[in-house]
């Protein structure tokens, strides 16, 4: 279930394996992962510049043009030598070195979009995202000016793309556990303290678990390991106080706390 931290370790792991190389071909064997007016056959021939993030979209730039891709809930980049099982492989992206990218996605949910590099900007801009919560260390004051208007409980809050970039459903639980809130409290209702927490927890969520999968797979994604998160899926109870830990549905999604931890 891949965000802000799956997408950036995916992204580094790509520019690993990638930078440097050129495309020298390119199969599509499912239709249905290709948006956009480009055709995927125009990355051929051309080199890999880079590979970034943006919120929960992996960018790989390449000499004229731009591939993008968003995993989705199922999706996953694998190579010729990896680990882990193969579901159903998507598109396929052969480079200069041997080695072979496959977009796999059990449920094709995610997707892959060409566009031209020149034309990247005003498509992002067209997006309407906003600003990244990382790598920079966001102040209590900052989260609360993103905020502002809000007047619903933090978590589905902390969710809304526009105005904070990156984060979902397991970031915005995590988060508020690691900040001591709950997450049905209102927007309006946290203190400048209890602000000053939430950016401390979500800037703590996403290093540690940058620190804990920043392996050669993400495990938890791939292969259904061990629950890795503090919170979120936790049914044996509170890895702080041990209580119960319990759930309600948010905006159509799953919240994951502990009523004795996160006031």
């Amino acid at each position: 279930m891949p965000e802000l931290p799956e997408v950036e370790i995916w992204c580094r792991m790509l520019a690993q394996c990638c930078n440097g190389h050129r495309i020298r071909a390119i199969e599509i064997q499912d239709p249905r992962v290709v948006r956009g007016d480009l055709d995927l056959s125009g990355m051929v021939d051309q080199s890999v510049q880079w590979v970034r993030r943006r919120a929960k979209l992996g960018l790989i730039g390449l000499e004229r043009h731009v591939l993008m891709f968003h995993l989705r809930m199922t999706g996953q980049w694998l190579t010729d030598g990896s680990s882990t099982p193969r579901k159903r492989v998507r598109a396929t992206i052969g480079l200069d070195s041997g080695t072979n990218l496959y977009f796999d996605d059990r449920r094709c949910l995610g997707h892959l979009r060409l566009v031209s590099l020149s034309e990247l900007d005003s498509w992002m801009e067209g997006m309407g995202l906003g600003p990244e919560p990382w790598p920079e260390h966001r102040s209590g004051h900052w989260w609360k000016e993103r905020l502002i208007g809000l007047r619903g409980p933090i978590k589905p809050a902390l969710m809304r793309q526009e105005r904070v970039a990156g984060l979902g459903n397991i970031a915005a639980s995590e988060s508020c556990f690691w900040a001591g809130l709950d997450p049905r409290r209102s927007v309006p209702s946290l203190t400048n303290d209890e602000w000053d927490a939430l950016a401390t927890g979500v800037h703590r969520y996403i290093e540690t678990t940058l620190e804990a999968e920043s392996g050669r797979e993400l495990v938890y994604v791939t292969q259904g390991g061990t629950n890795p998160f503090q919170i979120y899926g936790r049914r044996s109870g509170c890895p702080q106080c041990g209580g119960i830990v319990e759930q309600v549905r948010q905006s159509g999604r799953m919240t994951w706390f502990c009523q004795q931890c996160q006031q």
